[in-house]
C-alpha cells in the first residue's frame, strides 16, 4: 500500500491519545505506510504533552498547535497543508472511528477508482453504538438534509479519505465541524465518491465538543452552500 497521512484534530483528548496511537500502530500495516498529524486547537489538558511523548518513540508523528479560535475545518486544512502524502485521512481522536477500516477507506483511492471515500454509518453494514437518542436524531437529520445536494448517505461523517489537492477547493469562509460536507459541495459533480460501512462508537473518555452552536453553524453553512448550488443550477438552465 502507498503512503497516506492521517490528520487528527484534538481539543482536550489527553485520555484518548495513548489508546488511539496504540491502536493505529497495532494495525496490520507497515508503520512506514502512514504518518499521523495531530492538530491541537488549544487544549488545556495534557494532550500536547501526550503527543510529544509519543514523538520520542515514533518518527512519523507530527503536532501542530493552532493559536486561533478552535475550528475543526481550519485544523484539518492545516494538517493537510503539512502532510507529506497525497492521500489524506481525517479521523477523530475520541476512538469513535474504527482504525481497522483504514485500509478499506484508502485502498479505493490508491487504486484510482475514487477521489473521496467515506466511512459511512448510514449504508448497509454501517451502524452507531451507544449513542444517545438525541445525537442519533441530530446526525440522521444532518445527513438527510445534505443528501439531495451531495448524493451520499453520510455527508456529515468525520471519518473519510480524499486526495490532498481537493483541500484547496474548500472555501476560506468555511468553518465549523462538517468539513466533508464542505468538500463535497465545493467540488459538486467533479468527485468520484464511495461510501464504505463503519461501526461508529460513542466516546468512552472525555466529553463531546459538539454543541448547539456547532449544529447551528452547520445549518447556516448548509443553507448558504445549497442556496448557491440552486442558483448556479438555475443559471445553467436559463442559458
Amino acid at each position: 500500500m502507498s503512503e497516506f497521512s492521517i490528520v487528527i484534530p484534538t481539543l482536550n483528548e489527553a485520555e484518548n491519545i495513548d489508546f488511539l496511537l496504540t491502536r493505529l500502530f497495532a494495525l496490520n500495516l507497515s508503520p512506514h505506510s502512514f504518518e499521523v498529524i495531530f492538530v491541537d486547537d488549544g487544549s488545556n489538558d495534557d494532550t500536547p504533552e501526550k503527543i510529544r511523548a509519543w514523538q520520542n518513540h515514533a518518527k512519523k508523528i507530527s503536532l501542530i498547535e493552532r493559536k486561533d479560535r478552535p475550528d475543526l475545518i481550519a485544523s484539518v486544512l492545516a494538517g493537510a497543508a503539512r502532510a507529506n502524502n497525497h492521500v489524506i485521512v481525517v479521523m477523530d481522536a475520541d476512538l469513535s472511528h474504527p482504525a481497522e477500516r483504514l485500509s478499506a477507506i484508502v485502498s479505493p483511492i490508491f487504486d484510482d477508482k475514487f477521489d473521496v471515500v467515506i466511512g459511512s454509518r448510514y449504508i448497509h453494514g454501517g451502524s452507531t453504538e451507544n449513542w444517545p437518542l438525541h445525537r442519533k436524531l441530530l446526525s440522521r437529520m444532518g445527513s438527510w438534509l445534505a443528501r439531495p445536494f451531495c448524493d451520499v448517505n453520510d455527508a456529515t461523517s468525520g471519518f473519510f479519505a480524499f486526495r490532498r489537492e481537493f483541500a484547496q477547493t474548500i472555501s476560506q469562509k468555511a468553518h465549523g465541524y462538517k468539513i466533508l460536507f464542505e468538500l463535497l459541495m465545493a467540488n459538486k459533480g467533479k468527485l468520484r465518491v464511495a461510501e464504505v460501512p463503519i461501526c461508529f462508537s460513542n466516546r468512552i473518555h472525555g466529553t463531546s465538543k459538539l454543541s448547539f452552536t456547532h449544529q447551528r453553524t452547520y445549518l447556516q453553512r448548509l443553507v448558504t452552500l445549497t442556496g448557491s448550488a440552486a442558483i448556479g443550477l438555475k443559471k445553467r438552465r436559463d442559458k
